[in-house]
């Protein structure tokens, strides 16, 4: 069994393999073929990037997943600053029937 500093560890390399994943897959996908470095698959990547289900609009599951996290990681009130950014966000026009 692996103790918590090897999960940690883990958790880690995740979150930093999903960070350059998430900026191009493509880059990811050379250095992890390369041979050069052993990296996680793609697939692994996107079973933690959907760890939390996403839907339009403020959604209350992602909202108490930021603050499980925070917990997780035992942040102080100040490193729990920050802002939401809406990606790809486009606007729905109501139309009303043609009289």
């Amino acid at each position: 069994m692996l103790n918590s500093t090897v999960f940690l560890r883990h958790l880690r390399i995740i979150r930093l393999c999903l960070s350059i994943w998430n900026r191009s897959a493509e880059a990811y996908h050379e250095v992890a073929t390369s041979g050069m470095l052993r990296l996680p698959s793609g697939r692994l990547l996107q079973y933690y990037k959907n760890s939390v289900p996403q839907k339009s609009g403020l959604n209350d599951e992602v909202l108490q997943w930021i603050e499980q996290e925070a917990k997780k990681l035992d942040m102080s009130e100040f490193g729990k600053c920050g802002g939401i950014v809406l990606d790809e966000m486009s606007i729905q026009v109501r139309r009303s029937p043609t009289p």
